[in-house]
């Protein structure tokens, strides 16, 4: 009877943990589409053409001990250099910065 027991109690805690695991990743995906979209939006209300204009998209954490969302964006004209865009304290989106793209 003990057995069958801690058997059940098993089977519950791994399904609570996979439960929770599941509601973290799916949050994850949600923010990174979301800040996709919005850059995406953001830059085609500044004329940038999507299909045209860009080579690259690399969603990143630029957070250091908080999870702020970024969108890399690399143009096919200045394949050099990376634009990074995220949300402004008010949830705009405006670039945050430009670095060399190394290529990573």
């Amino acid at each position: 009877m003990k057995g069958k027991f801690k058997g059940k109690i098993s089977v519950l805690i791994i399904l609570l943990v996979s439960i929770g695991l599941g509601f973290f990743t799916y949050v994850i995906i949600k923010d990174q589409q979301s800040i996709n979209e919005d850059v995406l939006k953001y830059l085609e209300q500044e004329g940038v053409d999507i299909e045209e204009d860009i080579e690259d998209l690399e969603i990143l954490n630029i957070g250091e001990d908080d999870r702020k969302l970024a969108v890399v964006v690399i143009y096919k004209e200045e394949p050099e250099t990376a634009y990074v865009y995220t949300h402004d304290d008010h949830g705009d989106i405006y670039e945050y910065d430009q670095m060399p793209n190394t290529g990573e």
